[in-house]
């Protein structure tokens, strides 16, 4: 028992440990505005359930489903003005074909929406920041509306750690522990932030901390592009029966004051009627005073019913709107339950179909009750035929041995023959090194081979990509089959799309600010080294021959 404790101790401080090491703890940003983990019930972030947009809260994550393929949708918290903040997330970017998906963050927003800062990175390792400016984006990572990639930023179904700390007009932002980009960002007055969900984007949200370093009053209320509040949600039935309940109530009320106001008019028009002078008695002056009171306090409750009387029309204006609701939900019933009915009578025609199916079941059974039979009788037929032929078959197992004898002889002259290649192929390197000291390839940095997709480019393999690796040189290549059959790309060399000038432009400004070419041009040499060589190529065709004979 225990070590039972002990074990579920364990699990509880563990879980406690990773929720309080999402927080933020820096001393100076010590003032929380968001801290949301999603374990718990919150209100920043806006539930909704439409056709373009699906974000609920699922397995204590914020899940994104955005189904537009044209446009962005932001979420900005309202309230949330400061100078001065620190963003702690991390998220998770699902595939899609749309290359405009993304999750970014939007930064020093105004109030009217028009000028902003945004972070964006999407699903393939890639990032970029834009600057909004009266409805016009400015791309300041790169020219022309380029991403970024960089090695820290994970790829699809991974999660991205990120960090932005926002202090005075210096921007900093870090993914997975790595300063990913300073900025220098000129704005004095206090800011908005949320989140920027691009075109088709499948997402989810671990959880989110914001922090500033001023203390302030945040009511945690969003505003989304639709202008709406999208969290609200009722059920027009418990709404239905409410108002009902408050109609009895009030009804019930007037009915009562009608009968005080009848009773009273009974007893008033009883004294006109009887004329009685009550003038000079005691009695009748207190009978005066109570009818004088009685009349006031009349007047009283005619101001009440006038109320009541505007309440019952406001009610019986929402249980009209109700009645027509609940009018058009009966409609839709009526025609679910047409659409059931004919889904009945499919059903009745399949169960036909699946009774006339059996019956051809059960003749095909009958058919493969035959079939068996005769194949039991051909079994037996080729029992006789295999003792008949049994001394041919000794015959032939002498004659293996034979072939096995002299296969043995052949394996060991390819002994010799590849320890003559090992030497080979170390002159090989030697006279390789010497070449790459004395070649033309020295005074060039990139070599880029464009092919046309065709029957021959995709079936051979061009030797200019191979001595370009050798020279250890950075190889920029069409995605034909001939060229992925040698580069990977990103780790030897450098794929772009076939026939496409756009693409070559791409990779060409891609890796003029891409920290990792060294190692690129390593890869290659050594894939050219270890891969590409005549001991690899006759330890290859070892293994063909020897699964040829094998197969004999």
């Amino acid at each position: 028992m225990s070590k039972k404790i002990i074990f579920l101790l364990t699990i509880l401080l563990l879980v406690f440990y990773n929720i309080e090491a999402q927080k933020i703890t820096d001393a100076k940003f010590k003032y929380n505005i968001i801290g949301d983990n999603f374990i718990k019930k919150q209100e920043n972030f806006p539930i909704v359930r439409e056709t373009e947009n699906y974000f609920i809260i699922d397995e204590n994550e914020y899940l994104i489903i955005r189904e537009n393929s044209e446009s962005d949708y932001a979420i900005v918290l309202d309230e949330s003005l400061s100078k001065n903040i620190y963003l702690k997330t991390s998220i998770k970017l699902g595939p899609s074909e749309n290359e405009k998906s993304s999750l970014g963050f939007i930064l020093k927003a105004n109030k009217e929406f028009n000028e902003a800062l945004i972070f964006e990175i999407n699903n393939k390792g890639k990032y970029r920041i834009k600057e909004l400016t009266n409805s016009t984006y400015k791309y300041l990572s790169n020219r022309k509306n380029r991403w970024i990639k960089h090695k820290s930023i994970k790829k699809q179904n991974l999660y991205n750690d990120v960090k932005i700390i926002c202090e005075n007009n210096k921007i900093i932002i870090f993914v997975n522990q790595e300063v990913l980009k300073e900025i220098s960002y000129k704005s004095d007055t206090t800011s908005y932030s949320g989140i920027l969900i691009g075109p088709d984007t499948k997402a989810r949200i671990k959880y989110f901390y914001l922090n500033t370093d001023i203390k302030q009053e945040n009511k945690s209320k969003f505003v989304a592009n639709t202008g709406k509040s999208l969290n609200e949600t009722f059920n027009k039935n418990e709404v239905f029966d409410k108002l009902k309940n408050d109609f009895e109530i009030l009804q019930s009320t007037a009915d009562s004051i009608n009968l005080i106001n009848k009773e009273l008019e009974k007893t008033i028009n009883y004294l006109k009627k009887e004329k009685i002078n009550f003038s000079n008695t005691s009695s009748a002056k207190d009978l005066e005073n109570k009818l004088a009171k009685t009349l006031k306090d009349l007047e009283s409750k005619k101001e009440e019913i006038i109320n009541l009387n505007e309440k019952l029309k406001a009610l019986a204006f929402e249980k009209k709107k109700i009645k027509d609701d609940l009018l058009r939900k009966s409609e839709k019933i009526n025609k679910l339950k047409i659409e059931l009915k004919s889904e009945k009578s499919l059903n009745n025609s399949l169960n036909v179909k699946n009774k006339n199916n059996q019956d051809l079941i059960s003749i095909k059974s009958k058919e493969i009750d035959e079939l068996n039979t005769k194949n039991n009788s051909e079994k037996l037929l080729i029992s006789s035929l295999k003792n008949k032929h049994k001394q041919r078959l000794i015959q032939i197992n002498k004659e293996l041995e034979l072939v096995k004898t002299e296969n043995n002889n052949i394996l060991e002259e390819k002994n010799k023959l590849n320890q003559k290649l090992v030497s080979t192929e170390k002159e090989k390197e030697k006279t390789i090194m010497v070449l790459v000291d004395k070649s033309a390839y020295n005074q060039i940095d990139v070599i880029i081979n464009p092919r046309i997709s065709s029957y021959l480019t995709n079936s051979v393999t061009p030797l200019k990509t191979l001595e370009a690796m050798a020279y250890k040189k950075i190889v920029l290549a069409s995605d034909v089959g001939g060229m992925k059959e040698l580069i990977k790309d990103g780790e030897n060399g450098i794929l772009f799309k076939s026939g496409s000038i756009e693409a070559l432009e791409e990779v060409i400004c891609e890796i003029i600010e891409r920290d990792d070419l060294e190692e690129i041009k390593e890869n290659a040499y050594k894939y050219i080294i270890n891969d590409r060589n005549w001991l690899e190529n006759a330890k290859l065709y070892n293994r063909i021959y020897s699964d040829l004979i094998n197969e004999k």
